[in-house]
């Protein structure tokens, strides 16, 4: 309901100081341009007088002067040529020429019956210091009337020009006054409006433009007024809807403020279920009859054309021809049905139906009130849908998840005593392996020590064939001792029962001393084996002298082994930051891209090795790679070499192999 009678009208206008200054202003001017007229007529009457007074005088003086001789000649003829030609001045009425005894003697002809008003001047005449008559000139002062009326018109235009401007600045003022009063109605209520009143209005302020503002102002607010109910029901309709996870609460909600708030007499929903069919959810209002009547067939059919065209779809003038329908709706006081889609882009949810007895409920306004209401409960309909599957998934899941558990319980128990049981087996085989090596080692020891006494001929001279026989004795028991050395250590670094005894080593001077032990082999084969010095001094490595001795020995072993002959293999340093990198490089026929991964691997040899006869165990590199580990370094092998200028190998088609390993400096 509009408020007007909150309106401050004022009883009377209230004079500004503008229209009192201009008031003020006319009171004073107009009187002072009366007496500035007044002033200018009596100053241009006399400027008139005086230049008429002086010509007249200058007129008698000149007749003076040119007539004393005619008057004392009484030629007659020369003082009428004079005053012919002082009359013809159509402002001299009359000139009398008389003697000294004021006996005319010549005039002019007179140019008016009466000289009432005209300035008369008189002027004796001398000749020779003795006067000899008079003249006198009757001047008109018409002109000087003209002049002043003339100047009277003019101060009388000014005077009233003045007026009409003053008056059309009161009338302005006042109609300003009238104007601004108006706009401050109109202002006074969008203040109230900017307050948050949006129960303000503008009373009736005529017919003119400003009248027709404050019609469009209280249109204007009156729309505003209901979009924001709009907007405060939509909201409420929303946080209601919004605050719930459960569809079936969130149904019943809208079916009920459908009803309480938008005025609606009954109300339904229609889904569509996860197999596509379109049917009714939830309804409400509905009278048993109708629905035992199949109304809702009739709803549900309305429904799918809304859903169809994707668009509301509002019906008030039902088909007359199908009498059952109508009579079936008018039964149910059905006038208006309104259904709006539920959709979220291209998908459709279903709709929302709902019925009105009033014919002129949903306007089109609330039909798109109604239209954004779908949008949000479509959203929230699908996060319930979202969630109730996602409760279904979790618990399908946590069943799973629960046998699955149980599957992976008993496997990991299975696992745990297969892992226990290989590990009694490693430690069995490792006990076992143990045991072996060292019942071997002392009776290979002793053939050893046999075989050298008799090659040494000891107990007599050998012959050729014996000798030969030895040598190959020496030579096999030699390679069982080292692969029983070797079963040992790896025993016992997996066992754990190597301790390190670090101390400060020389890198350098520990290689240059694993290369003399090995001097003999490098030579047999003529390969060329050189030390690259690092680019700056080693400081000393905390390192177990014996166990890096080992590592050495194994790399460069294996590098003579894997080097044709008249080869070169190559050692050098790198500073690694907080480690000292060692690589051990040769020029041979390098390592297959599918053996590289099992290179450290015990007992491993390649397929070339074993095609070359290359004589080896398989466990130098594993026992290497264990002992650098032990040490907190890694161990890796590069195959083909791809720094091939650091070799002077002729060779190039060779691939060649480095093995490189770190130290920590600390």
């Amino acid at each position: 309901m509009h408020n007007e009678a909150n309106i401050k009208v004022r009883p009377k206008i209230r004079f500004t100081l503008g229209f009192k200054f201009v008031a003020a202003l006319m009171l004073v001017l107009i009187p002072l341009m009366l007496l500035i007229g007044f002033i200018m007529v009596n100053q241009v009457r006399q400027v008139v007088t005086d230049d008429i007074t002086k010509k007249s005088k200058n007129y008698a003086w000149f007749l003076a002067k040119v007539s004393r001789q005619g008057i004392k000649e009484s030629d007659i003829a020369i003082l009428k040529r004079y005053v012919q030609e002082i009359s013809s001045d159509k402002d001299v009425l009359y000139i009398l020429l008389s003697d000294i005894n004021n006996k005319p003697i010549i005039h002019s002809e007179k140019k008016a019956e009466s000289f009432k008003g005209a300035l008369e001047v008189q002027i004796p005449i001398y000749y020779k210091s003795e006067r000899t008559g008079t003249i006198k000139i009757w001047y008109s002062l018409s002109r000087v009337a003209d002049e002043l009326t003339t100047n009277v018109k003019q101060v009388l235009f000014l005077v009233v020009i003045l007026g009409i401007i003053l008056l059309g600045l009161v009338m302005f003022i006042v109609s300003e006054q009238m104007i601004f009063n108006r706009i401050g109605k109109i202002l006074q209520a969008m203040r109230r409006v900017q307050n948050g009143d949006l129960s303000a209005r503008v009373g009736k302020l005529g017919n003119d433009e400003l009248g027709y503002l404050a019609a469009q102002f209280n249109q204007m607010i009156s729309q505003v007024e209901e979009n924001q109910q709009q907007l405060t029901l939509l909201f409420e309709m929303s946080r209601a809807v919004t605050a719930a996870l459960d569809i079936t609460l969130i149904i019943d909600l809208v079916m009920a403020m459908s009803i309480e708030k938008l005025q609606g007499s009954s109300c339904s929903i229609f889904l569509v279920d996860d197999s596509g069919l379109f049917k009714m959810r939830s309804t409400k209002g509905l009278s048993t009859a109708f629905v035992n009547a199949n109304g809702i067939i009739l709803l549900e059919d309305m429904a799918q054309k809304a859903l169809l065209y994707n668009e509301p779809l509002v019906i008030r003038d039902f088909n007359q021809a199908q009498s059952s329908l109508t009579a079936l709706l008018n039964q149910e006081k059905i006038a208006v049905m309104v259904n709006i889609p539920l959709l979220i882009g291209d998908r459709k949810l279903g709709v929302l139906n709902i019925n009105s007895g009033n014919r002129e409920a949903f306007p089109p306004d609330r039909v798109d009130f109604l239209m954004a209401f779908a949008r949000q409960l479509a959203v929230v309909l699908q996060n319930a849908q979202l969630y109730e599957q996602t409760q279904q998934f979790s618990k399908d899941l946590e069943e799973k998840v629960n046998i699955a558990t149980g599957d992976l319980a008993r496997a990991n128990e299975h696992l745990k005593r297969a892992n226990e049981k290989l590990i009694e087996l490693s430690q069995a085989k490792s006990d076992f392996i143990a045991m072996v090596s060292h019942e071997l080692r002392s009776p290979l020891t002793s053939i050893l020590g046999f075989s050298d006494l008799l090659m040494q001929g000891e107990p007599g001279d050998l012959n050729a064939n014996q000798r030969e026989f030895m040598e190959i004795i020496s030579q096999n028991t030699r390679r069982l001792v080292d692969l029983i050395n070797n079963l040992l250590n790896l025993s016992k670094i997996e066992a754990g029962k190597v301790e390190l005894k670090k101390m400060p080593l020389d890198l350098e001077k520990t290689v240059h001393g694993v290369l003399h032990n090995l001097r003999l082999a490098s030579s047999e084969k003529k390969l060329r084996v050189s030390v690259l010095p690092p680019a700056e001094p080693l400081a000393a490595i905390p390192a177990d002298e014996n166990q890096l001795t080992q590592i050495l020995i194994n790399l460069l072993t294996n590098a003579i082994k894997y080097t044709p002959d008249q080869g070169e293999v190559i050692i050098s340093f790198k500073d690694a930051g907080k480690f000292i990198e060692v690589q051990v490089i040769d020029n041979g026929h390098g390592i297959e891209e599918k053996d590289l991964p099992y290179i450290f691997s015990r007992f491993y040899r390649s397929a070339k090795a074993k095609a070359e006869h290359v004589i080896g165990t398989g466990l130098g590199l594993a026992i290497s790679k264990l002992l650098v580990e032990l040490h907190g370094g890694k161990i890796w092998v590069e195959s083909p070499v791809l720094d091939k200028e650091v070799f002077s190998w002729d060779k190039r088609d060779r691939k060649g192999a480095k093995f490189a390993f770190t130290l920590p400096k600390n």
